[in-house]
């Protein structure tokens, strides 16, 4: 090997060439560092997204509503209430009312509009009869139910007249009432539905007493 007085070896300069070599390394370092930081920011933003995901979730889950239609068939009162036994606030988006023995079944009740009671108040069985109302809600809606809270649809006090108070519980038998609903995130939330088959039950219990008796404040017929 034979050096030359200008950092010369065989030709090649050396210190041109470790100059490059640096430049070179320096570039890929750069490009390296690059890719390394692009990639953790990548997986940090994908963190990030997930963790707000499941906040969002965990959120809506701690506010979700949960419809039941209750009957109530005391001798006080008979009546059918929409009722949110959930966490969170429950919007009626809906409320569809089918009765067996209306031939427009598919075109009436469906507007949310006093639904349950223009069902009644409509039906032949109950044509001029003075029914005891005791409450009803004109219209259901876009309505708001709080956590614990109800919408009353219809309720009728107490009934002296047998024959009527039977006829009302056989108009309401025949009557299926679905629920849309959603929650305050505009969530869809599964429709409820129920059949108010349990109005026809026999008039006794197996011990032969009357179904409406209401005894220390309590009844069994509270569904």
């Amino acid at each position: 090997m034979v050096k030359t007085a200008n950092n010369r070896i065989k030709g090649f300069d050396v210190t041109a060439t470790i100059t490059e070599l640096v430049i070179i390394i320096t570039v890929v370092i750069a490009i390296i560092s690059l890719c390394v930081t692009w990639i953790f920011n990548q997986s940090q933003r994908k963190h990030n997204e997930e963790s707000i995901k499941l906040q969002k979730k965990h959120n809506e889950d701690g506010v979700r509503p949960l419809c039941e239609i209750i009957l109530s068939d005391y001798d006080e009162e008979i009546a059918v209430k929409i009722v949110n036994n959930g966490t969170g606030p429950m919007i009626i988006t809906d409320c569809i009312c089918t009765d067996k023995d209306s031939k427009n079944r598919n075109e009436d009740y469906k507007s949310g509009y006093a639904i349950l009671y223009k069902v009644m108040s409509t039906n032949k069985q109950l044509a001029g009869k003075n029914l005891p109302w005791k409450d009803f809600t004109e219209y259901v809606n876009e309505r708001s139910i709080p956590v614990g809270g109800k919408v009353v649809l219809i309720a009728f006090g107490h009934i002296s007249d047998s024959n009527l108070k039977e006829r009302i519980r056989d108009v309401l038998s025949k009557i299926t009432i679905r629920v849309y609903y959603e929650d305050v995130y505009k969530n869809r939330m599964p429709m409820k539905e129920r059949e108010l088959s349990f109005f026809n039950r026999p008039a006794h219990d197996e011990k032969g007493n009357y179904r409406h008796v209401h005894k220390e404040g309590y009844s069994n017929t509270h569904k």
